[in-house]
C-alpha cells in the first residue's frame, strides 16, 4: 500500500515539475515578447502605397521622365534545332510609348544602369531650367502691359510644373492667379473663372481654405463671373472674399467697403436676409463710428429694401425715419432693385478706407 502511494507520489510530482517548468518558460517568453526583447523585426510591405510613399519623398520628375529615356528594347534569342545543320532565330522588339504623364517622383540611381541615371537628371534638370525661364518671361511681359504676350510662357510653365511636380510646387496657385487677371483683363471671363477656380483649390491645398491669398482671386473671380451673367455665384465669391478680409483684417482691402459692396449684390440677388444681417452689422454702435455720413444713408436705404424684402414693413420704416432725422429734411428713399453690374476688372491693392472692387451704385468712400 505505500509502495503505491509512493509511486503515486512521485509520478504527480513529475507531472507538476513539467507542467510549471512549461509554463513558466512561455510566460516568460510572453514577457519578453511583449516588452520587445525577443521581437523579431517584421519585412516592409511590398506595396503599391508603400512604393508610391517612397517615391513621392523626392519629389523630382524621374518616372516620367525616365519613360521617354527608354524608347525601346530588343532581345534576341537563338537555339540549335534537332540537327545542327538549321538554326532557328527569333527576335522578340518591344517599343515602349509615353502613355498618360506619370506623377513626378525620383526613380533612385539602383533602378536604372548608369547611362540612363545621367539622362534621367539632364532631363530634369532641362525641364527645371525650362520651367523657371518661361515663369520669369512670363512675369516680365505682363509687367511690361503685354498681357497676351505673356498668356503663352506662363501657360506652358504651368503646364511643365502640373505634369511634373504637381501639389509640390508652390508656384501653381501664382501662374493660376496670373493668368486669371490676364484672362479677365482682356475680357475672356469663361478662361478667367476656370483658371481663378484652379487658384483657389490650389492656394487651398496649400494653406488651407481660409487663407488669405484666397482673398484676391475670389474678387477676380467675382467679377468675371458677374460679366457672364452668373449673379448668384459672383455674390457668393464676393460674400466669401468679404469674410476672408473682415477675419484676416488686411490693410489693402477694407472690410468695412467689402461689406457695403456685399449687400449691394446681396439685395441683387433677392439674399434679403443675408442682407439685412451685414446691415445689422454695419449700423451697430461700434461699426456705425466707421462709416462716413454718405455711407451710414447708404446702408440704412439698403437695410429698409431688406427689410420689405422680408416683409418687415414697420421695421422698414423706422429705419426710414432715422435716417430722415440724420438726413434733416430730405428724405431717404428705399432702394426698390439693387441693379448690380459686374465689378471693375482691376482689383488695386488699396490703402485703407479705399474700394478694391466695388459693383456699380455701392457706396463709395
Amino acid at each position: 500500500m505505500n509502495k503505491d502511494c509512493s509511486m503515486w507520489a512521485k509520478r504527480l510530482s513529475i507531472l507538476l515539475a513539467l507542467t510549471i517548468g512549461c509554463c513558466g518558460a512561455t510566460y516568460a517568453q510572453g514577457m519578453m515578447e511583449y516588452a520587445g526583447v525577443v521581437g523579431i523585426p517584421k519585412p516592409m510591405p511590398k506595396t503599391g502605397g508603400m512604393t508610391n510613399m517612397l517615391n513621392g519623398l523626392y519629389g523630382a520628375p524621374g518616372k516620367a521622365t525616365s519613360k521617354a529615356i527608354n524608347a525601346s528594347s530588343t532581345t534576341t534569342t537563338t537555339a540549335p534545332a534537332a540537327n545542327s545543320a538549321s538554326v532557328r532565330t527569333t527576335t522578340t522588339t518591344k517599343t515602349k510609348t509615353a502613355s498618360k504623364p506619370a506623377k513626378g517622383a525620383m526613380v533612385m540611381s539602383g533602378d536604372l544602369p548608369g547611362q540612363q541615371v545621367e539622362a534621367q537628371r539632364a532631363a530634369v534638370l532641362q525641364i527645371t531650367k525650362t520651367a523657371d525661364a518661361t515663369y520669369k518671361s512670363g512675369i516680365d511681359l505682363k509687367n511690361k502691359g503685354k498681357l497676351e504676350a505673356a498668356e503663352a510662357p506662363l501657360r506652358q510653365s504651368l503646364a511643365l510644373r502640373q505634369r511634373y511636380w504637381g501639389d509640390r510646387d508652390k508656384r501653381i496657385p501664382e501662374i493660376q492667379l496670373m493668368l486669371g487677371e490676364i484672362s479677365n483683363s482682356r475680357g475672356q471671363d469663361a478662361k478667367a473663372v476656370a483658371d481663378l477656380e484652379g487658384a483657389l483649390a490650389s492656394f487651398s491645398k496649400f494653406d488651407g481654405p481660409g487663407s488669405d491669398n484666397r482673398l484676391k482671386p475670389l474678387l477676380i473671380l467675382s467679377d468675371s463671373q458677374a460679366k457672364l451673367g452668373e449673379k448668384v455665384k459672383s455674390y457668393e465669391s464676393y460674400s466669401q472674399a468679404y469674410r476672408l478680409a473682415t477675419r484676416a483684417k488686411l490693410d489693402a482691402y477694407n472690410p468695412v467697403t467689402l461689406r457695403l459692396n456685399t449687400v449691394k449684390m446681396a439685395l441683387g440677388v433677392k439674399k434679403y436676409r443675408e442682407a439685412v444681417e451685414m446691415c445689422e452689422l454695419a449700423t451697430s454702435p461700434t461699426e456705425r463710428a466707421k462709416l462716413s455720413q454718405d455711407q451710414l444713408l447708404a446702408v440704412m436705404g439698403d437695410y429698409a429694401t431688406a427689410l420689405n424684402g422680408m416683409n418687415r414693413t414697420r421695421d422698414a420704416n423706422e429705419i426710414l425715419a432715422e435716417a430722415e432725422k440724420l438726413r434733416g429734411s430730405a428724405p431717404v428713399a428705399p432702394v426698390t432693385e439693387a441693379p448690380v453690374t459686374p465689378p471693375s476688372s482691376a482689383v488695386p491693392v488699396a490703402p485703407p478706407g479705399a474700394v478694391p472692387v466695388a459693383p456699380s451704385g455701392a457706396p463709395a468712400n
